[in-house]
């Protein structure tokens, strides 16, 4: 299963030894967390949350000229609700956390994180900045490498993806985060160009290995023979229709046929009939997992950027006001049948509706008043996605 990028949250740095951060996390999603503590070099970042989460800590990394820490941490099978981050840290000065939490599906395991500091006046020249190389055990793989600096400008190369851009911490740095999917094991750097007259900039580059598994994983090993130490991180199954004399299903039909008549033997044997009830139940399960809407409630800003995971059904934009501009991306490999609904509270006043995957999208609005919505339906034949009255 390819990584997806979902959504980035943010809460900027505060003169406490902690901070918090509201967010709701959907079945099948990981957070890669982005820490910082903008006064003390050699603090320790924790997290943790109201649903009981364990947040792993992977790299931290020193900024010894600004004095400085940053660290990444993650949870890649956490439990799904509404919950709120608490991000801890120490110092022997006032503490001043910040936090970035990045949302995506698709990730598999953990698999290896460098990381690199200089200080120095960087010129504007293209993959100034580069993490220590890094590869992947296997592939295909997520390269994300998130790069802070100071008194300037920072933008990763141009094969990467910005996903938060310019985020302010303490001290005005800026953190610039981007994500790469490797098709291949061969050596690679996490790159960013800088545009800082004296600054440093501390950078840590980490891989993540995709899912390959469809099904429910267990967060943790087991304790005991029955329980597990943390949830489970279920992937959603695909659009499917219970279909009646499927060629394609278990002896050629799905209709259990019981016979003209009592005795009179021209019914189905009865392994068959087992066998073709199975493959119903199968189908069953597999539509009644798309009965309710998967979705996903964001809080954007002007000139945001959402694209939307695969599988989600449903998008609601909760801005504060209104917004003057703004992007929306459909699910990526969608299944025949599969609908997607977009609503906002609030008027956005330039849309810009797209797909990210080939597919074709009718209809797309341009704008879209307050309290309302548009909703499409994807038709697999048409690789089109059809607007619905």
């Amino acid at each position: 299963m390819a990584y997806s990028f979902v959504a980035s949250h943010q809460v900027n740095s505060s003169n406490s030894a902690t901070t918090t951060l509201a967010i709701t996390i959907l079945a099948g999603q990981s957070l890669v967390l982005l820490a910082a503590d903008g006064s003390n070099q050699g603090a320790t970042l924790t997290a943790t949350d109201t649903l009981g989460n364990v947040y792993v800590s992977r790299k931290t990394q020193n900024d010894t000229f600004n004095g400085e820490t940053y660290a990444l941490l993650d949870c890649l099978a956490p439990i799904a609700g509404s919950t709120t981050i608490t991000l801890t840290t120490t110092g022997t000065v006032t503490p001043q956390p910040g936090l970035i939490v990045l949302v995506y599906t698709g990730i598999g395991s953990f698999d290896q994180v460098v990381s690199s500091f200089a200080h120095s006046g960087w010129a504007t020249t293209t993959n100034g900045a580069l993490s220590s190389a890094i590869s992947p055990t296997s592939q295909p793989a997520m390269l994300l490498g998130f790069a802070s600096g100071i008194g300037g400008t920072i933008a990763p190369d141009a094969a990467a993806n910005s996903q938060v851009n310019n985020t302010a911490w303490v001290n005005a740095q800026s953190t610039v985060v981007e994500d790469y999917r490797k098709l291949s094991t061969s050596s690679t750097q996490s790159a960013f160009t800088f545009s800082l007259a004296t600054a440093s900039n501390a950078i840590i580059a980490a891989t993540y290995i995709e899912s390959t598994n469809g099904g429910a994983v267990l967060a943790a090993a087991a304790t005991d023979s029955t329980s597990a130490s943390g949830a489970l991180n279920t992937t959603l199954a695909p659009f499917a229709q219970v279909l009646l004399d499927n060629p394609a299903h278990v002896n050629g039909s799905d209709q259990i046929n019981m016979g003209a008549g009592p005795g009179t033997g021209t019914g189905d044997t009865a392994n068959a009939a087992f066998l073709k009830i199975k493959q119903w139940a199968i189908d069953i399960n597999v539509m009644m997992s798309q009965i309710y809407p998967v979705r996903s409630v964001q809080t954007p800003v002007t000139g945001f950027t959402i694209a939307a995971a695969a599988g989600l059904t449903q998008l609601i934009l909760n801005p504060a006001g209104t917004l003057a501009t703004g992007t929306v991306t459909l699910p990526k490999g969608p299944q025949d049948g599969q609908p997607f609904a977009l609503m906002t509270t609030q008027t956005i006043t330039a849309l810009t509706a797209n797909t990210g995957d080939g597919t074709t999208l009718n209809g797309a609005p341009t704008t879209l008043a307050a309290n309302a919505g548009a909703k499409w339906r994807y038709a697999a034949s048409l690789n089109t996605w059809i607007r619905e009255p």
